[in-house]
């Protein structure tokens, strides 16, 4: 495509989870470290709300393999099904466990002993489940909290993180039993515009360019239009990019981001027509 023309090595703005790409900013810094405080200190149930696009994929993945590197037993869905058995199976598929069960007891059993087999050997057990918020509020009110029940000689069984649009926070806080249960909560905002243009460099610096070819005013525009939300970002800098390969430009100004922002709504719009 567009590599050669820029001088790149491969696309820097794609959206799929790469940790080479993580820039690291204050606002995710500090969801990080609140993460890396439950993994060190066991506190159990961790809340991840924020806007779509803004980076919850990406810190949970960071994290569950920080939790794998220090041993910690991790299971990470990524699209949780809302059905009371199968997110338990889900949660039991992702935990290693292996052979069939034949009733519900028995499901919730095997992920109960396997927890409490790697609590034995000093091995912590992380359930992170991504876009919470599509489990109902009786997923989450019911089926959840027995997870968070699990326990042996006192001491949690789980540690269990859900990440999720805002609408989330409010499904949790309808019921005390689980409310009170979240020992941190932490919010993964959008970039601020400062540091928008840091982003991109970023990318780009990892994808193999050094200089980027992104104009001060383009740079103003991107922030400006996509609010400091990274997907929104890596979409319109990819056709950006794209579209000025087209033209064989050398450098991307305000009106190439208005243009591919066009491109952008057009084939939103016609995706939405079909």
């Amino acid at each position: 495509m567009y590599l050669d023309h820029w001088g790149l090595e491969e696309r820097p703005f794609q959206n799929a989870y790469n940790p080479a790409y993580l820039y690291r900013w204050d606002g995710h810094e500090e969801v990080i470290s609140r993460l890396r405080y439950n993994l060190d200190g066991e506190r159990g149930f961790v809340l991840i709300t924020g806007p779509t696009g803004c980076g919850k994929t990406f810190l949970c993945r960071t994290f569950a393999e920080a939790a794998a590197g220090k041993g910690a037993r991790v299971c990470l869905i990524a699209n949780p099904i809302d059905d009371p058995d199968e997110i338990f199976h889900q949660i039991r598929a992702g935990l290693g466990v292996d052979g069939t069960v034949t009733s519900r007891a028995d499901l919730i059993r095997s992920i109960e002993e396997t927890a409490a087999n790697s609590y034995r050997n000093r091995q912590q057990t992380i359930v992170i489940i991504d876009d919470a918020h599509l489990l109902s509020h009786r997923s989450i009110h019911r089926e959840l909290r027995q997870l968070l029940n699990l326990e042996e000689q006192g001491c949690r069984l789980i540690s269990l993180v859900l990440a999720g649009q805002d609408v989330l926070e409010d499904s949790v806080d309808e019921s005390p039993e689980i409310a009170q249960r979240i020992a941190i909560r932490a919010r993964a905002e959008a970039l601020p515009a400062a540091k928008v243009g840091e982003y991109i460099k970023h990318r780009l610096a990892v994808a193999g360019l050094a200089r980027s070819p992104f104009k001060k005013n383009a740079l103003d525009e991107i922030a400006r239009v996509t609010g400091g939300v990274p997907r929104t970002i890596n979409d319109l800098c990819d056709v950006a990019l794209f579209s000025g390969w087209g033209q064989k430009k050398k450098e991307i100004g305000k009106k190439d981001i208005d243009e591919a922002v066009g491109d952008i709504i057009s084939v939103d719009r016609k995706r939405n027509a079909g």
